[in-house]
Order: structure tokens, then sequence, then C-alpha cells
């Protein structure tokens, strides 16, 4: 069996590791629309199998599942609050204080939807 050995890399010149590692990327990503909403449609239209978008599960074994619909419904209502009653504008900052909880997750996709 052989062995594959890399050679070091010289990470302290950063411009150089930009270079070396530019991908192409989209000049505007929203995890919640180009992400999210496409699995969901993918699943909706059989072209993707069904699988959770979140499966939590606490320290006494309680279970939570949210399907891609599920999670998308409920980050667009999240985010529908914090755009219109709490006025969250793009680029706006939020600090999400819970504790491990699904909800922590549901406010992150919120806030990527609200700052689209």
């Amino acid at each position: 069996m052989s062995q594959k050995f890399y050679a070091p890399q010289n990470f302290s010149d950063y411009e150089e590791i930009r270079r070396s590692y530019k991908l192409d990327q989209p000049e505007f990503f929203n995890f919640a629309s180009d992400i999210l909403d496409k699995w969901t449609a993918a699943e909706k239209d059989g072209s993707r199998a069904p699988n959770p978008a979140l499966w939590w599960i606490d320290g006494e074994g309680k279970e939570v599942k949210w399907s891609f619909d599920e999670l998308g419904f409920h980050s667009r209502k999240v985010a529908n609050i914090l755009s219109d009653v709490c006025d969250l504008k793009p680029g706006d900052r939020v600090m999400v204080i819970l504790p491990r909880v699904p909800e922590w997750w549901l406010f992150n996709v919120a806030c990527m939807r609200a700052g689209k």
C-alpha cells in the first residue's frame, strides 16, 4: 500500500493563498433561497429523495425533525417578523442567544432570508 505525502504549504502570505484557491463564486449568494428553497422544490417534484433538513436530539432523547419544506416555511415566517416588526434591513447585525435548541438554527436561516 503506497502512502501519499503532500508538500507543506506556506500560509503566511494571504494573497498567495487567495489566488491559489480562487473558486467560481456567485456575486450574490443566500443559503436560504439558493439551497434550502431549491432542495425543497426538488423534493416536491421528486428529483431529490426526502431527507430531514434538521434532525435534533436533546440529552434525554427528544427528537425534532424538520423537512426542508418545514424549515423553509418557518424561517420565512420568522424572517417576515424580523423584517417587518423589527425593521431588520440587509447589513444589520443580529445577535441570537438561545440554548442548544432547534430554534437557534431556525433564527439563523431566517436572518439569512431577511438579509437577502
